[in-house]
């Protein structure tokens, strides 16, 4: 019988081999199916299980099932992402599909093989405030508040319908990597694709590679194995953009980060990396911040660290004034969230900030 770790393993493997290893006979299926809802990779263990003669018809059947529950949320999701793209599309705001609902369609064998739990759309910051109202106008509603003054300085902003959720992205990343990796440069590459007979639009090849490492890299011990999974077909799949990949990161000063979140992918599935990523990772970088290496390459996070990168990368300082008076004076909506509006509350929200 396979351990979870060892299930994992098999599970990512398989992910950008698609030949399934012999499977024991006494398999604990409840267990692979567990694993699998926890961290989102059913259609992964649907399309291993329809792969490996040897699996039981009620095991099939049960793993079938939740397969078909899971695509069906899938499918509810994409039709508000087209809606949402459309309508954003009208008011002459340009947005990206990011994540699962990109690389379901562009990376994986078809769109069956990806799961995803809410929608991604990557904006430019200077349409947040009209992307906001019209997306409140279809009756969407933000999911929790942030604190004062933050709404321009997070990395995204929630709403949910009807237990759907959007995440509006300013950046792709949190903190200062968001500030290092320009998102109106991403949406200015960003090319249209088909869901349905609806065009949406991603990020190109090389940039849906650094999204997904730096997403990786910096999720912390319990990234999903659909967060690994990505990294591993995208970087299977684009193998011949190692160089490109590096460089661009290179100039973002995020090549660390990159490498962290590929090295991290192929160690969780227990393989080695593509040749062209090995050869590409030798040739040395040009551009280093050693604060963000500090930050964001380690194998622990550093909370207190990565604030004073965000501040130090910040253009105004009315935003680092803005963005500090939001963490010591927060608003009553996010106070009552986090702990209490009184001195207390406020001093335990920093702290649990800080130790996060």
């Amino acid at each position: 019988m396979l351990s979870g770790a060892e299930q994992e393993h098999a599970l990512l493997q398989f992910t950008v081999r698609g030949d399934p290893a012999r499977l024991p006979a006494d398999t604990d299926w409840d267990s692979w199916l567990w694993n699998a809802r926890m961290e989102r990779v059913v259609p992964v263990l649907y399309h291993l299980v329809n792969r490996s003669p040897d699996v039981a018809a009620d095991v099939r059947e049960q793993v079938r099932q939740v397969q078909g529950a899971v695509m069906g949320r899938c499918v509810q999701l994409e039709h508000h992402l087209v809606g949402l793209s459309r309508l954003l599309a009208s008011h002459g705001i340009r947005s990206a599909v990011l994540k699962g609902g990109a690389t379901a369609h562009l990376d994986y064998p078809d769109a069956t093989w990806r799961e995803f739990s809410d929608i991604d759309l990557l904006i430019d910051s200077v349409n947040l405030r009209a992307a906001r109202a019209l997306v409140e106008a279809e009756g969407w509603r933000q999911g929790y508040p942030l604190p004062r003054g933050h709404e321009r300085l997070t990395h995204a902003v929630t709403f949910t319908l009807d237990r759907m959720e959007l995440d509006l992205h300013q950046r792709v990343a949190h903190r200062a990597l968001g500030l290092l990796i320009p998102a109106s440069e991403l949406l200015e590459r960003a090319a249209p694709f088909q869901i349905g007979n609806a065009q949406v639009a991603a990020l190109d090849a090389v940039d849906r590679v650094i999204h997904a490492a730096v997403h990786t890299a910096t999720a912390g011990p319990n990234v999903r194995l659909s967060s690994l999974a990505d990294v591993l077909v995208l970087t299977d799949r684009h193998a011949d953009k190692a160089l490109e990949v590096l460089d661009r990161a290179d100039r973002w000063r995020v090549r660390s980060i990159v490498q962290r979140g590929i090295g991290k992918a192929y160690e969780a599935a227990a393989l080695e990396a593509p040749h062209h990523w090995r050869l590409a990772e030798r040739r040395p970088g040009q551009s280093r911040d050693r604060l963000i290496e500090f930050c964001f390459a380690g194998p622990h996070r550093r909370p207190a660290a990565e604030e004073v990168a965000y501040l130090r990368l910040m253009d105004r300082w009315s935003d680092r004034v803005r963005y500090l008076v939001g963490h010591i004076a927060p608003g009553r909506d996010f106070s009552n969230v986090h702990g209490g509006t009184g001195l207390g509350g406020r001093t335990r929200y920093l702290r649990n900030k800080l130790r996060a």
